[in-house]
């Protein structure tokens, strides 16, 4: 990164992920999602994981991926649960409904 700012690039990368497969994109958006949570991953950090792995179930949704839904949410819950970060849930709950 240039200026040294990691964490927002992956957030980036996560939300151009998400848009991408918003777009029709069902191969690269999902990719940069889970690039954009691998990177969160390398530097330890766990702020809006809930918020981040339900905007991939909802991108596996759109690509007719069912099951990695499932297991996208279900690593939401568990973030959401260890972190306590309760502002994701209405979120997590329009994903569950979904599938």
């Amino acid at each position: 990164m240039k200026y040294g700012f990691p964490y927002y690039g992956a957030w980036a990368e996560i939300l151009a992920g998400w848009a991408s497969t918003r777009r029709g994109d069902f191969n690269d958006g999902p990719r940069r999602l889970r690039n954009g949570l691998a990177a969160l991953a390398d530097l330890g950090a766990e702020l809006r994981l809930p918020y981040y792995y339900a905007l991939l179930a909802d991108a596996y949704l759109l690509s007719s991926r069912q099951a990695e839904a499932f297991a996208a949410l279900a690593t939401g819950v568990s973030f959401l649960r260890k972190n306590g970060e309760s502002w994701t849930t209405p979120m997590i709950e329009r994903v569950q409904a979904k599938l």
